[in-house]
């Protein structure tokens, strides 16, 4: 599945990416974003789909309720 991804998109993934990777060096596996985090369902979809995208072999899901979880 493809989606057509905006800019703002792009720079939340990034910067979501970025927590994920200090929490993962400090061994977590997941990280609660804030409830206003995404603008709808389609914009978080887009961003997994952007997180997926990673060069670290991460798996990256969220969930309905703002909670970031990956693994290796």
């Amino acid at each position: 599945m493809s989606y057509k991804t905006t800019q703002v998109q792009v720079d939340k993934a990034s910067k979501i990416m970025k927590l994920v990777l200090e929490q993962k060096g400090q061994f977590m596996h997941q990280i609660k974003l804030a409830d206003k985090a995404f603008d709808s369902k389609q914009d978080r979809q887009a961003i997994e789909y952007l997180l997926n995208q990673n060069d670290y072999g991460l798996a990256v899901h969220i969930n309905k309720h703002n909670l970031v979880e990956w693994q290796s």
